[in-house]
């Protein structure tokens, strides 16, 4: 009969120590799970950002071709008044 009340206890233990293992994995899954879900966010909003930046990019492209423009047509005003001084 002890022979059977220590294996008993042997299982017993072995079960619990089991369990315990059972809730660390489910903890780790649980944990896991919500880093995986938060990186899927900030990669996200990296990806927005990104569009953002690239759409600023292309504006700010555009913006410097118009200034450019702007100054070649004043400095010809500029050298058709400068002419005017020479008659």
């Amino acid at each position: 009969m002890k022979i059977i009340n220590n294996l008993v206890r042997a299982v017993t233990v072995k079960l619990e120590k089991f369990s315990e293992l059972e809730k660390k994995i489910g903890t780790i899954i649980a944990k896991h799970t919500a880093v995986k879900q938060e990186r899927e966010k900030f990669e996200a909003r990296f990806a927005d950002k990104n569009k953002e930046s690239q759409e600023a990019k292309k504006q700010l492209e555009k913006l410097l071709k118009e200034r450019d423009v702007l100054k070649r047509k004043l400095d010809g005003i500029l050298e058709k008044f400068e002419s005017l001084d020479s008659f």
